[in-house]
């Protein structure tokens, strides 16, 4: 555990572009092969589904058997008292993905990866952190826009993740190639 620790020390105190790349990439892959794999499997879903259906069993018996008691029985008041809070109690989470208009989806899916590159480098830098900014917007306001104009594929994930999150790292890596390289031709 203390290696996890000093790793995201290191990440912020002595920032290097690698460190940065490596848990990126470490953190995509890992968050594919969790979608991947929920997605092929239906694990997680089938786990609720089979915990609802064990409820609903109990729920069953206990009706059956509540319903021999008399009517003024207490133990058949708590139940329809508790049957009663369940039914009200349960909460409804509506949410539903997406914005109100596709232009504001494709926008904020567009800008993420390189707003949270800017929050990234305002939080680690303290020298030349204005030039690192305006850097970031310059080379990502391509990429935003060209994504943004983009048409439209069966698949949103391909234009909402793969292309935001993809032209990110290739920009990085063409950056820390590019430095390695200057590095080893001052040396």
């Amino acid at each position: 555990m203390e290696s996890i620790f000093g790793f995201f020390e290191n990440l912020f105190k002595d920032f290097t572009w690698g460190r940065l790349t490596f848990l990126a990439f470490t953190i995509i892959l890992m968050c594919s092969g969790l979608f991947i794999y929920e997605s092929y499997t239906g694990r997680f879903k089938l786990n609720r589904i089979s915990t609802e259906l064990k409820i609903i069993e109990s729920i069953v018996e206990l009706e059956k058997k509540v319903e021999t008691l008399p009517d003024n029985s207490p133990s058949k008041r708590y139940f329809n008292k508790l049957m009663s809070e369940a039914g009200k109690s349960q909460i409804e989470f509506s949410f539903q993905p997406g914005f109100p208009t596709q232009k504001l989806e494709r926008i904020f899916f567009q800008c993420l990866p390189w707003a949270l590159l800017l929050i990234l480098i305002f939080f680690t830098t303290s020298s030349g952190r204005s030039s690192a900014i305006a850097g970031v917007i310059a080379m990502g306001s391509p990429f935003i826009v060209l994504g943004y104009n983009l048409p439209t594929f069966e698949k949103p994930w391909a234009i909402n993740y793969l292309y935001p999150w993809g032209m990110l790292t290739a920009t990085l890596i063409t950056i820390l190639m590019v430095q390695n390289r200057k590095k080893k031709r001052t040396n």
